[in-house]
């Protein structure tokens, strides 16, 4: 179900919804390259099991994708988090949506990756 809420400041929207930010075919398609790139690191990182944070290169290059897009601002800070459930990897793109608006927080999740055995 569309969106998942895991509370109630983020939402989870699938990676074929990136089109609805990002509806720029370069853009969206670079976004898709870094989320998988990222996704590939965390599969064969041997902290796995825990939820970690780093930051995704390209992201802020992405922002002026955004600015078009109604409630979609270019996000200051951004960082990644994963997810680790039933040997499946989630990515979750966190930021702040907008400068100084720290009670309106959203998510991009990838769509899945298999974690090795």
């Amino acid at each position: 179900m569309y969106p998942h809420v895991f509370d109630q400041r983020i939402i989870h929207v699938d990676l074929l919804r990136l089109k609805t930010f990002f509806p720029e075919p370069d853009a969206f398609q670079q976004m898709r390259t870094n989320l998988e790139s990222a996704t590939e690191r965390v599969c064969h990182d041997p902290s796995a099991g825990k939820d970690l944070r780093g930051r995704l290169d390209g992201w802020r290059s992405l922002a002026w994708a955004s600015s078009s897009t109604p409630n979609w601002d270019p996000w200051p800070d951004m960082r990644l988090v994963y997810r680790f459930r039933d040997g499946v990897v989630r990515i979750f793109a966190v930021g702040k949506r907008a400068p100084g608006d720290v009670n309106d927080v959203y998510s991009i999740a990838a769509e899945r990756a298999k974690f090795p055995e």
